[in-house]
């Protein structure tokens, strides 16, 4: 099975408000994404909606504020790229 990187550049807007905006940047080959999110007292992610042809996403009801967000990319063979954290950078 052929790999498929994973998103880069995974954003996330939406402070205080009740929605969240994850954006990310398109990936060459891939054919969906699945978006991942939990509430930040879970140790692993809980949630996900695919989404195709797009590179962002409103998240009706789901708070920045209480949740972790990730994208991954799906290729054409069904293979999945590990998840890219919707975050800031770490501290160096």
């Amino acid at each position: 099975m052929r790999f498929i990187v994973a998103p880069a550049g995974v954003s996330v807007a939406g402070e205080l408000t009740r929605d969240t905006n994850v954006a990310w940047q398109p990936v060459p080959g891939a054919t969906r994404y699945k978006i991942h999110w939990r509430r930040n007292d879970k140790p692993a992610w809980t949630d996900d909606r695919q989404v195709a042809g797009a590179t962002q996403l409103v998240l009706k009801e789901v708070s920045v504020d209480d949740h972790f967000f990730g994208v991954s990319a799906i290729g054409p063979n069904g293979a999945e790229s590990i998840v890219t954290f919707a975050g800031r950078a770490p501290r160096r």
